[in-house]
């Protein structure tokens, strides 16, 4: 879902916001990795099973306050955001962010080293990448 929302965004005419963002404190802490973000805009998804489960639910908190420390501004997206609102008005939402985003300074807020772990497999060839194996 973070993905359509991403994709909706930029189907709707607005920025390509580069996804999963590990973002840090000035004192080089990780407060926590962002779905989607862009220029002081933190985008979250929530989806309704996994933001219930206690332990999930208490560890977002967390998350979400250190983000807040950060000075972003931060917009949450639900199922119900996705399905039940057009991509002009999700856009909306993230342009209204972007221009107060704009107006604050966030000098706590740095980028570190991405902390996903690599993938344990390999995706499948293509079938382009394919021909060109055969072709060689």
């Amino acid at each position: 879902m973070e993905s359509r929302v991403r994709i909706g965004f930029v189907v709707a005419g607005g920025p390509r916001m580069p996804a999963q963002v590990d973002l840090y404190n000035a004192d080089g802490e990780h407060c926590g990795r962002a779905d989607l973000y862009l220029d002081g805009v933190v985008v979250e998804y929530d989806g309704r099973d996994e933001r219930l489960k206690r332990e999930k639910f208490a560890g977002d908190r967390r998350r979400q306050a250190d983000i807040n420390d950060l000075s972003v501004e931060v917009r949450r997206f639900t199922s119900d955001d996705y399905y039940k609102t057009t991509g002009a008005g999700r856009l909306a939402v993230l342009r209204r962010a972007l221009v107060i985003a704009a107006g604050r300074s966030r000098p706590a807020l740095r980028f570190g080293p991405d902390t996903l772990r690599p993938p344990k497999l390999q995706p499948l060839p293509t079938v382009a990448a394919q021909r060109v194996k055969k072709a060689a």
